[in-house]
């Protein structure tokens, strides 16, 4: 094979693999945009407890006996936690996890271009930590078109957005490494995803994407352990509780 012919299919072996990297860079910046479409529709969200605890004793003067007694001290303390949501229907309602509403005094809710408003609870599943809030529209919402998650397999691209300090508005991508069942002889459909990407304080609640910009489910709680992995609420269990509410809600009426 003479010099010509080799420089030749040096130039074809080159141009095929920018061809290969302009078609990757083209699909990843396609996913890219899909997520951005579905920004709008996450929320954070801020709920505020308030609990009674008992404090020590102390000595008090009993005003009609003129004697002293001792009195149990009950202080009013205050906390806050905060997480994540996704508004799956337009008339204003969001899906979260239930360890961050449940039993709230007040809750908030940040949109996404910073107006915050607040937000009501109208089901807490505190066994599958799925809740369910309302909040009155301020604009119209897109509906966010959900993904089928009984049709996940290992190994598939998943996507989400952070909303904790560390992954504020940031994109973390990786993959499914886990399905789990509690009972696999029931049905098809895992209670769990498992991915292999870590989530912090304020992304609980917050979604999993699949790469068409769909929802695949909601995250809910990140591995201890430095092995990068957390857990995620499939979509599909997701959307049935809220339809069997909608459902009862029908029939009540």
């Amino acid at each position: 094979m003479n010099s010509k012919k080799i420089t030749y299919l040096l130039i074809i072996f080159f141009l095929s693999g920018l061809s290969f990297l302009n078609l990757k860079a083209i699909a990843q910046e396609s996913v890219i945009q899909k997520i951005h479409l579905a920004l709008p529709s996450i929320v954070e969200i801020t709920a505020q407890n308030k609990i009674m605890v008992r404090g020590p004793q102390s000595l008090a003067l009993d005003k009609e006996t003129g004697q002293l007694v001792h009195v149990k001290g009950v202080k009013t303390a205050e906390y806050t936690r905060k997480g994540s949501g996704v508004i799956i229907d337009p008339a204003g309602v969001i899906a979260t996890n239930a360890h961050i509403v449940s039993g709230a005094n007040k809750i908030a809710v940040h949109l996404f271009d910073g107006k915050t408003v607040s937000a009501v609870p109208f089901l807490v599943i505190d066994k599958q930590d799925i809740a369910f809030i309302k909040i009155d529209p301020p604009y119209p919402f897109t509906r966010i078109a959900f993904a089928d998650s009984s049709a996940i397999t290992l190994g598939d691209e998943v996507i989400t957005v952070g909303s904790s300090p560390f992954l504020k508005k940031t994109l973390s991508a990786g993959r499914i490494i886990g399905l789990a069942k509690k009972n696999p002889h029931e049905s098809n459909e895992p209670d769990l995803f498992h991915v292999n990407f870590n989530i912090y304080h304020g992304d609980s609640g917050g979604p999993l994407f699949n790469p068409k910009g769909q929802l695949l489910g909601l995250m809910v709680a990140g591995q201890m352990q430095s092995d990068r992995s957390s857990f995620a609420i499939p979509s599909n269990k997701i959307l049935q509780f809220y339809l069997q509410y909608l459902q009862s809600k029908k029939e009540v009426n």
